[in-house]
């Protein structure tokens, strides 16, 4: 293992295309990098909590995990042990992984995608609003 340190963005893209697995150690509130390392198809090691609960799909060791439907797997500790057991338990089950269904999940994250729903959303409050009687708002107006 190698820590690189900063790097430009093609040389991440490139390390992306060519992981097994990224490892995410961390807590995040969200976290765009496990993210990013789905779109290549690549799964995700990380932490159980935070956003990663959100953005990678998966389990624990065992407890019925399933490699076709999951983008990752999780250890419930910060520690050697756990991320160790993790580590050993992705590699079990490396093969099962589906590239695609990993790019899929992705995509619920993608910019377009929430732009629309963004648009509906914003779209169905202000009809929502205007229903009750309310002053004529334009969603130009709301949306810039």
């Amino acid at each position: 293992m190698t820590f690189l340190g900063y790097v430009p963005d093609e040389v991440v893209r490139e390390n992306y295309a060519r992981c097994r697995a990224l490892l995410f150690p961390g807590e995040e509130d969200f976290g765009i990098v496990p993210v990013e390392v789905q779109s290549y198809g690549k799964p995700v090691i990380a932490y159980g909590r935070g956003g990663a609960l959100e953005t990678v799909l998966g389990g624990l060791p065992g407890a019925g995990f399933d490699p076709e439907v999951a983008t990752g797997v999780f250890f419930a500790e910060q520690t050697p042990d756990s991320l160790a057991g993790a580590i050993r338990f992705f590699e079990s089950v490396k093969k099962g992984f589906s590239a695609e269904r990993i790019r899929q999940n992705a995509l619920r994250f993608d910019a377009g995608r929430f732009q629309t729903e963004m648009r509906a959303f914003i779209e169905a409050k202000l009809l929502d609003f205007q229903s009750k009687g309310r002053d004529q708002v334009s969603l130009k107006t709301v949306v810039v």
